[in-house]
């Protein structure tokens, strides 16, 4: 795919150049006050063009690979979290989860479930998934973190994991006990109620620590 995306980066690049520029416009000059252009110079632009293509092309794909390592890089602070945790209060105060935890060997993982307006739910999985990205960027927030919220691949999920490891859900049923070819796996039923405003509560503590 990336091959595909630069070959046509270098189409467009060279279907510009061949089309126009101050050497295509002083050859359409000459040709229309009746000057006749031999076949080989319109071959030696369409190279010179092809290697210039090449690098303005090279250059793009530089100057985006910079723009998303600095993004990648860029520390996090406290204003961020402030404006996370407004952006949580803008939900709804009524929207709650369900958490089934399964611990097996020593690894949890959790099952959640949202009671409340879809559209309430969906907006409160996007921001999640800002926050758990914000936490590994927050360099005095991250040092804390556990093995487990580390572990997390995905934003929503990272977050999910800090939840549980703040004490935000509050575990009313179980454990229960299943057992398969010797292994055990406990099974635990939790919940939280006014999600949007515990997240609001850890945003805020986020960007404390980052004063």
């Amino acid at each position: 795919m990336r091959l595909l995306e630069f070959i046509a980066s270098v189409r467009r690049h060279w279907g510009a150049l061949v089309t126009g520029g101050a050497v295509i416009g002083a050859i359409g000059i000459w040709q229309a006050t009746g000057h006749t252009v031999p076949p080989w110079v319109y071959w030696a632009i369409a190279l010179m063009a092809l290697f210039v293509a090449f690098f303005k092309a090279w250059r793009d794909k530089a100057e985006q690979f910079d723009a998303e390592r600095v993004k990648a890089e860029r520390v996090v602070g406290s204003a961020e979290w402030l404006d996370l945790a407004d952006r949580f209060k803008e939900i709804s105060r009524f929207l709650g989860v369900q958490v089934h935890t399964a611990s097996r060997e020593g690894h949890e993982v959790d099952t959640w479930h949202f009671s409340g307006e879809v559209g309430e739910s969906e907006k409160c999985k996007a921001l999640w998934a800002r926050a758990g990205i914000m936490l590994i960027k927050s360099p005095n927030v991250a040092k804390e973190l556990s093995d487990d919220v580390l572990r997390a691949t995905e934003g929503a999920d990272r977050w999910c994991r800090f939840l549980r490891d703040s004490g935000a859900v509050r575990y009313d049923l179980g454990p229960g006990k299943e057992e398969y070819e010797g292994v055990v796996t406990l099974h635990y039923m939790g919940r939280i109620t006014e999600v949007a405003l515990v997240s609001s509560r850890l945003c805020i503590e986020c960007s404390a620590k980052e004063l």
